[in-house]
């Protein structure tokens, strides 16, 4: 019923061993390739037709996604739909958008952003693949 991040889930990160130092191209890699998070969407509140609903993926080097989280995928949700949605997230672009190393780990988690007088939105989201590319 308000806008919320979900428990985040660590990327396993590489930034420790030596070929990881600063400057190298491969510092903060995510190794995951193209990740695919489902959304089911089992249940929607549009009763006062001002309710509003992005769903998105954070990602941040805090697991308590408090430090600098940024955006990596978002979708604005209709009142009126239930039902799945898939989220294609390219490793490599994670990277670039996230670009606050100072953690050990990069973490992503799923988050609802919810808006208008009474809005209510009942969903779960998972990791269902990675592939490298």
């Amino acid at each position: 019923t308000s806008t919320a991040t979900e428990t985040a889930v660590a990327l396993n990160e590489l930034d420790g061993a030596y070929w990881h130092s600063e400057g190298s191209n491969v510092t903060g890699f995510i190794p995951n390739g193209i990740i695919c998070v489902m959304f089911h969407v089992s249940a929607i509140v549009g009763n006062d037709t001002d309710e509003t609903y992005v769903l998105s993926l954070e990602v941040d080097d805090a697991s308590a996604m408090n430090d600098t989280p940024v955006s990596v995928w978002s979708q604005t949700i209709s009142r009126s739909f239930t039902g799945i949605l898939y989220a294609y997230v390219d490793s490599q672009n994670i990277r670039a958008l996230a670009t606050d190393s100072s953690g050990s780990e990069l973490y992503m988690a799923a988050k609802a952003t919810l808006g208008g007088t009474t809005p209510s939105i009942t969903y779960g989201a998972w990791i269902v693949k990675s592939k490298m590319t």
